[in-house]
């Protein structure tokens, strides 16, 4: 993941980024913080929108799970559900 420009904010409530990233391979990718992910509103079709990321502890973002990116070697990986989230 390579990420080239921010356009993040620091959530009021849980503290965690959220925004978008532009992404190297992946072009403009939305970023959810904790509360964005416990609002359906952010899902589409109980799916979050693919690809898209969340903000963890310590400001890391990781893929979020049950999504697909694209790589620098130009495939496609999917991040399964059960990668899991480390809350």
């Amino acid at each position: 993941m390579e990420i080239l420009n921010k356009n993040l904010e620091r959530c009021d409530e849980c503290k965690r980024l959220r925004g978008y990233v532009e992404e190297k391979y992946n072009g403009w990718v939305p970023v959810f913080c904790f509360c964005d992910l416990k609002n359906s509103r952010t899902k589409i079709n109980n799916r979050f929108p693919s690809p898209s990321m969340i903000s963890r502890r310590n400001d890391l973002l990781t893929w979020t799970p049950t999504t697909d990116s694209k790589e620098k070697d130009g495939k496609w990986w999917h991040t399964p559900h059960f990668s899991g989230f480390g809350y």
